[in-house]
């Protein structure tokens, strides 16, 4: 359980990728993992990307050191979506993107990882995404991309990232001086 220590207790930051965890009373026995919160950086999806996957591989190694004990396997569903959130002063959390990742991760395959296509673009190139297709989500008025993460790609973000499945070229999205990116914060559920 040490290696999960940073990602399970609350309020403690995973010290290597700057989330921060949350109880999450609307996912029953889920946490929330925000990046980008109390400050944004730009690469608040990779990070909470990067999160999950070590999410997912320390719980694979727990599994394998308890499959001789006779204790339970544990898993986790893991979505992640970008967008604007709120963190009122006692730190419940309001926004559209938290209930999209908390819808996505109910969609996710006990072990996987799932992604909207708007932390796709975002992180394009640095992960191997399998294309999940469009899924309807409660409360979202239009159907939503998935990617399922496969694993980390070593590759670089930028103009010539492809999509494993749909081998779509992503063109890397920059803002203009005289419209600057709005700031986002990631939010990742893992149930």
């Amino acid at each position: 359980m040490g290696s999960l220590k940073p990602i399970l207790w609350p309020q403690q930051p995973d010290r290597a990728l700057g989330g921060r965890t949350r109880p999450f009373p609307k996912l029953g026995d889920g946490l929330m993992a925000l990046f980008g919160h109390p400050i944004a950086q730009e690469n608040d999806s990779e990070r909470a990307v990067r999160a999950a996957l070590r999410i997912r591989g320390a719980l694979a190694e727990l599994n394998r050191h308890n499959a001789g004990l006779g204790r339970p396997e544990l898993v986790a569903r893991i979505g992640i979506e970008s967008g604007a959130l709120v963190v009122d002063a006692a730190g419940e959390i309001f926004g559209d993107a938290p209930n999209s990742a908390a819808r996505v991760q109910t969609l996710a395959d006990p072990g996987t990882v799932l992604i909207t296509a708007r932390v796709q673009r975002r992180v394009a190139g640095l992960f191997v995404a399998e294309d999940r297709g469009l899924h309807e989500l409660k409360g979202v008025p239009r159907p939503v991309a998935l990617y399922r993460i496969v694993r980390a790609s070593g590759g670089r973000k930028g103009r010539n990232a492809f999509f494993v499945s749909a081998l779509a070229q992503v063109p890397s999205r920059r803002a203009s001086p005289a419209q600057p990116e709005p700031t986002t914060h990631p939010a990742l559920d893992a149930a």
